[in-house]
C-alpha cells in the first residue's frame, strides 16, 4: 500500500497492528516499525504535527530508530515552518548511533543532516 502511494489504506493497517500489540503485547520489533510507518503515512498526507508525534514516541522508546526518527522530524519541522526546532534535532546527530545502528547508514544522515544544518544555520541568521 506504501509502495502504490495508497497512505490512508496503509494508516489503517499499521493503526490495527498498535492496537492489537496495545490489547495483547507480543513483538515490540513490530509495534515500533508500524509506529514508525505509520508516522510516515501520517508525513506522506501533509499531516506534519501528527507525524512528529509519531516519530518523537518512536525515538523515545526504541533508540535504535531514533537516527531514522529524527531525520524525519527535521524534514516535518521545515515544512511547517519551525526551523529553530529542526536545527536542534540537527544536533542530535553530532553524537554516536545508538548501539546496533548501522553505521554506514549512520554517516549518510550526518552528511544529509549536515548540509540541512548550514541551510537552517544561514536561513535563521538572515532572519534574525
Amino acid at each position: 500500500l506504501m509502495h502504490e502511494k495508497n497512505y490512508r489504506e496503509a494508516e489503517k493497517w499499521f493503526s490495527n497492528a498498535i492496537e492489537i500489540y496495545n490489547q495483547t503485547p507480543t513483538s515490540e520489533l513490530i509495534y515500533t516499525d508500524s509506529l514508525y510507518w505509520l508516522a510516515v503515512c501520517k508525513e506522506s498526507q501533509q499531516r506534519y504535527f501528527d507525524a512528529l508525534d509519531g516519530y518523537r514516541k518512536v525515538a523515545e522508546i526504541a533508540p535504535k530508530m531514533a537516527p531514522e526518527s529524527w531525520f524525519r522530524q527535521i524534514q516535518c519541522l521545515n515544512n511547517i515552518g519551525n526551523f529553530e526546532q529542526a536545527l536542534e534535532v540537527c544536533n542530535f546527530f553530532a553524537q554516536s548511533p545508538p548501539q546496533g545502528f548501522d553505521h554506514s547508514r549512520y554517516q549518510d544522515l550526518q552528511k544529509q543532516v549536515a548540509t540541512e544544518r548550514d541551510r537552517l544555520t544561514e536561513c535563521l541568521t538572515v532572519i534574525i
